[in-house]
Order: C-alpha cells, then structure tokens, then sequence
C-alpha cells in the first residue's frame, strides 16, 4: 500500500499562532507609526511603553513551558522581523517624549514666574499700604497735638476774658462811683502792681446786682488799645493781679 498524504487545515496549524502574533506586532507598530498632537504622542508614548513588556510577553512563552515545538519558526522570525521597533524608532521615541517634557517644564518654569511676579507687586503694595498707614497714623497724632494746642489756646483766651471782669469785695455802697477808679488803683498799689505811664487799662464800676450784696461793685476792666504792643507788662499785671484777693475793709 502507498502511503498517503494527511491534508491538514492551515488554520489548525502551530503557524496560525505565529500569525496572530505577527498581526498583533503590525497592530502595535502601525499605532506607534501614526501622527498624534504632542499631549496625544506623549500618551500614546506612555502607552506603548506599558504595553510593549506584555506584547513581548506574548511572543515568548515562559520557559517553564516552553519547549522546542513551541519556539516559531525561521520562516515567521524574518516576517516578524522587519516590523519591529529599531533603534532609531526608539530614538525617535525617546526624542519625542523629551520634546513632550521639555515643553512641559518650560510651561511650568513660565507659570512659576508669573506667580513670583505677582507676588512682588502684592509684596510691594502691601509695603505701600503700610506706609501710607503709617504716614496717616503720624498725621492724625499730628493733628490731635495741634487741636490740644488750640484747645489750650481757646481756654486761654477764654480764661482771659473771664479776667477782664473783676469782682472786688469792701467796697461801701456809698462810694461815689466816680471814686472807685481812685479806690481801685490804691488797691493795685498795694497788690504790688507797678505804676508806670498809667495802668494799661481802664476802670468803669458800678454797682453789683443785689445777689452780691449791698457792699459789692463789680468793675469792669478793660486794656487800652496800646496795652497790646505791651505783651510783657499787660501780662504781668494780669498774672501778678490774679493772685491776690483785694479788698477794703
């Protein structure tokens, strides 16, 4: 009998398994052949890097099962071959993902100056309103001693003119009102106040309201107009004549 030659479907073949992979390789390398925007390269990158451990895991049984019936055959190494990454395939790779990272960090470096810009203008404003606090906290101290100056003044002029009239106590109802001019400036004498030239102002009286009594007369004394253009000695009568009582008994 002659022997006869088993026909065999190809499909059912070890060679059908070295198509599959040959056709996962083309899949995988015509991805990577493809022309992406930079954020899409870098992630198309990032996932042929992930994925090309596995896709070789594929390829290469673990050698604990591995056996020399399983290893492929010449024939489908040289198909495979030439669809595989080369080293300029992986150079331009590893160019493309740095161009992706360099652009990345340049981003980053000009953000970073941005922020440190706008925090020297706040920094430098904030320096400003400081100032400007600090200006408005002198002048309002400022402005608080002049009021308390002009206040004091105030009091002053207002204490002086209470000092214009004078109330003198002793003086007899009597007394002509012509004389009491004369009264008073014996008064004065004997207070201590000088008589010079006449004394820098004049004497009216009369008679007080009767709530003072019978025996008061308020006079009023009032500085001639040249008395002022005598600060030194129209002060010192005032301040000299503030300080005793007169009177007459």
């Amino acid at each position: 009998m002659g022997r006869t030659k088993k026909l065999t479907d190809p499909s059912s073949t070890p060679r059908s398994s070295g198509w599959e992979r040959e056709q996962s390789i083309r899949s995988y390398l015509h991805a990577a052949t493809r022309t992406h925007s930079p954020q899409r390269e870098a992630e198309t990158a990032s996932q042929e890097i992930d994925s090309f451990p596995s896709t070789l895991a594929r390829l290469s049984p673990a050698p604990s099962v591995m056996s020399e019936t399983q290893l492929p055959q010449e024939s489908e190494w040289r198909a495979i071959l030439p669809n595989l990454l080369t080293k300029a395939d992986l150079e331009a790779l590893s160019d493309r993902l740095g161009r992706v990272v360099r652009e990345e960090v340049a981003q980053l470096r000009a953000d970073l100056a941005n922020v440190e810009a706008c925090m020297s203008v706040a920094e430098s404003e904030t320096r400003a309103l400081r100032t400007d606090l600090e200006h408005t906290n002198s002048t309002v101290t400022n402005q608080e001693a002049d009021i308390a100056s002009l206040t004091m003044w105030v009091d002053d002029l207002d204490n002086r003119g209470r000092r214009m009239i004078l109330r003198v106590r002793g003086l007899r109802e009597g007394d002509p009102a012509e004389h009491i001019p004369d009264i008073l400036k014996r008064l004065f004498t004997q207070a201590g106040i000088p008589y010079r030239w006449g004394y820098p102002f004049s004497l009216s009286a009369k008679h007080g309201p009767d709530q003072h009594g019978p025996d008061q007369v308020t006079s009023q004394v009032s500085s001639e107009p040249w008395a002022y253009h005598r600060s030194k000695y129209q002060t010192g009568w005032r301040d000299r004549f503030s300080n005793h009582r007169l009177g007459r008994k």
